[in-house]
């Protein structure tokens, strides 16, 4: 049974706008606390875990890449190096979305990272969206201040390692364009593939159209032979997989990086942007902190309210105990009692009665002779 679903896509390709239709079907995005902030680049917001974002930038890091600047590929003493991370990456999960089921995450660092995550989660189902490389790259080199190269650069390493991570899980793929056109008609496949699944959803309860914006960026441009292969790949692979197929990659003509090996940090990493993002995280993790040990106070409370309860539902026993005790003695005092006045009257009677008999006794003896005639001679007298 699927616990949430992962959006696992290269950034700026419709995935802040994925994560955002997933809630209308009622899947659960992170605290509102921790959403990370909108702005001219997604006035609709990103939808996305602020403190998950700097987590994941931490792990890349880690390996001496970042969002911008992925590795080529992802090997096995990579992930064991971040094996000591996977605790604090549980900890950081639950602090973001609760606990529960029933969550989407989004964050484009998944396309590198979906490894070590299916580690902390387990396996979930995923939706991967794509969109034209064009598009994608021209919209980072806007927010991000690289070159529309540099764009290319990003989308093509993060597709490939995405391709490649995604082999043997429940996945959908779906193209951004097809979102765009008809709203409802992929919020339809989308709460179909999640149910199917085993994730508890609900029919949106409005259209989607009014998420939708028209794109900001424009599909035209150069791209490589190694891009087209790519986008037909992705084209190929479009609709649900119970089990995503191991892919045959474009061959790897080391552009990426050329183009990689010199961009700069984007703006928003450096500079004030950056220190009031750590200032905001650090507040978060107090805040965080804070409301764990307000909780373990009120759970102290609650025990300690438990046991105030428990004792005096045992003193009310013991009083009621002595009540009905003392009940039993006042009845036995008033029967004692009864009897001995009972007794008292008896022996009045008696001694009444006693002191009439002496009385009588008395009497009898006055009214005896003193003596019998002729008893003294002790002659017999007899009838002639």
């Amino acid at each position: 049974m699927a616990d949430g679903l992962l959006i696992v896509g290269v950034g700026r390709s419709g995935t802040s706008i994925a994560a955002q239709l997933a809630t209308e079907i009622g899947l659960r995005a992170p605290r509102s606390s921790d959403l990370m902030k909108a702005n001219a680049a997604n006035p609709g917001g990103y939808w996305e875990s602020q403190a998950l974002a700097v987590f994941n930038d931490r792990l890349l890091a880690r390996w001496g890449n970042s969002w911008w600047r992925p590795p080529s590929s992802l090997t096995a003493p990579m992930l064991s190096g971040l094996a000591d991370a996977t605790d604090s990456a549980a900890e950081r999960f639950a602090e973001s979305f609760g606990a529960g089921s029933g969550w989407v995450w989004k964050d484009p660092r998944l396309a590198i990272l979906l490894p070590f995550w299916e580690g902390v989660l387990g396996e979930q189902p995923i939706l991967f969206p794509h969109r034209a490389p064009q598009d994608v790259a021209r919209s980072i080199a806007a927010r991000d201040g690289v070159s529309y190269q540099q764009g290319l650069a990003i989308w093509e390493r993060h597709t490939r390692l995405a391709l490649t991570s995604l082999a043997g899980r429940r996945v959908r793929v779906t193209d951004y364009s097809q979102l765009r056109a008809n709203p409802g008609e992929w919020l339809v496949g989308l709460r179909t593939f999640c149910l199917s699944a085993g994730l508890s959803v609900v029919p949106p309860a409005g259209s989607p159209d009014r998420h939708v914006r028209p794109p900001m960026s424009s599909s035209e441009g150069w791209r490589s032979p190694e891009h087209t292969a790519l986008v037909a790949l992705l084209q190929q692979l479009e609709g649900d997989h119970e089990a995503f197929p191991s892919v045959v990659l474009p061959v790897d003509a080391g552009w990426a990086d050329e183009m990689l090996h010199g961009v700069a940090p984007p703006s928003w990493t450096t500079g004030g942007a950056a220190e009031e993002r750590e200032a905001y995280l650090e507040d978060h993790r107090r805040i965080v902190e804070e409301r764990e040990r307000l909780l373990a106070e009120q759970e102290a409370y609650r025990e300690d309210h438990r046991r105030i309860v428990e004792e005096r539902e045992r003193l009310l026993a013991e009083w009621e105990a002595y009540r009905e005790d003392h009940r039993r003695i006042v009845e036995e005092r008033e029967r004692l009692l009864a009897e001995h006045a009972l007794a008292n009257g008896e022996a009045v009677r008696l001694t009444t009665e006693n002191a009439a008999l002496r009385e009588q006794l008395r009497g009898l003896r006055g009214t005896l002779p003193t003596s019998v005639p002729g008893a003294a001679s002790g002659v017999e007298h007899c009838d002639a």
